[in-house]
């Protein structure tokens, strides 16, 4: 196949005031600065952002006394029921 090289051309005016700011721009103002409510550092054990940065859940199972997370509850076998 032959290739054919031609030059590009534009298509379509360029408006004469393209790089011309429009209106009145307030002046600049800078992001607000967060002020957390609590001390990033002192998070309780357990908690990300999936959990809304609460505390994870902790039971103790009745009959071995093992202590599980909410999350293990329904997979939770005691070991002398294997």
């Amino acid at each position: 196949m032959r290739v054919i090289q031609i030059d590009a051309v534009q298509a379509h005016a360029v408006p004469s005031r393209v790089l011309e700011p429009r209106g009145p721009f307030p002046p600049y103002q800078s992001a607000p600065v967060l002020d957390l409510p609590h001390d990033p550092d002192k998070f309780p054990p357990g908690a990300t952002a999936q959990n809304g940065m609460r505390e994870v859940v902790m039971y103790e199972c009745q009959t071995c006394l093992a202590i599980l997370k909410e999350t293990q509850l329904d997979g939770h076998v005691c070991e002398g029921d294997i």
